[in-house]
């Protein structure tokens, strides 16, 4: 029986530092395992992990890079916890959904 890909955006295998800007517990930054045009997966320690369904207010840092930028810049959004799951006793990996569309600061 063929896997048959149900997520609509393409991921990118990208690592960018998170903070909060809100709703997002203060004592990150964490770090993003992919990210796409419709959410980010994101790792976080276990004990800030907000639950799912929760609301979530972000900063994404963005390095300099080619194809990009040449100076680093930030995006910021907003977006919804749709899945959480435990990837080791101190980590959990976040699901998220993009809300509204992010704004760039470059």
């Amino acid at each position: 029986m063929a896997n048959t890909e149900r997520r609509q955006h393409r991921r990118l295998p990208l690592h960018w530092s998170v903070s909060g800007a809100g709703r997002l517990p203060s004592s990150g930054p964490w770090v993003t395992g992919n990210v796409s045009s419709g959410g980010m997966y994101l790792r976080i320690p276990a004990a800030e992990a907000p639950p799912a369904g929760s609301p979530l207010d972000f900063i994404l840092a963005v390095p300099a890079g080619g194809g990009h930028s040449s100076r680093d810049g930030a995006v910021r959004g907003s977006g919804c916890i749709t899945r959480m799951e435990e990837l080791d006793g101190a980590t959990v990996g976040l699901a998220v959904q993009f809300t509204q569309p992010l704004a760039l600061h470059f």
